[in-house]
């Protein structure tokens, strides 16, 4: 949801220019102008949106035995996309910060009977691993 935000919102906001500061513009020139401009601002936030997307992936491990953690959540903060580590405690997940977000994604990992984890990282990041203390 929030990509589709940043693809359409700051184009429709460019689109509003011609229409306010042209104000003795003939109808069809506002249009035409109105036109182009959401579409320079659309190709503009695509490119910028789609080329910095990359992969966080690892393994979610409990802390004392090192042995993987099936089914985990792991939450990235900013976005809300949400995937669960697999039998082995393997998890990978594609992201794409946006046009408005920094290069760092923040993820909580959380887990029944352990303690929450929240953690940062910079792109790109293959074969992290996060440990998680069990709850006493």
């Amino acid at each position: 949801m929030t990509r589709l935000v940043e693809l359409f919102i700051l184009p429709i906001l460019a689109a509003l220019v011609p229409l306010i500061v042209g104000g003795k513009w003939s109808a069809t020139r506002k249009a035409t102008s109105t036109v182009l401009v959401f579409a320079i601002a659309f190709a503009l936030c695509y490119g910028l949106t789609e080329k910095r997307s990359w992969r966080l992936s690892g393994r979610i491990v409990d802390s004392r035995t090192l042995r993987g953690i099936n089914g985990a959540q792991i939450t990235v903060l900013r976005s809300g996309k949400t995937i669960e580590s697999d039998d082995n405690g393997d998890f990978q997940i594609e992201l794409s910060p946006g046009l408005f977000d920094t290069q760092r994604a923040v993820v909580k990992v959380s887990k029944q009977k352990y303690r929450p984890v929240q953690k940062s990282f910079e792109p790109p990041i293959d074969n992290v691993l996060i440990e998680m203390d069990e709850t006493p």
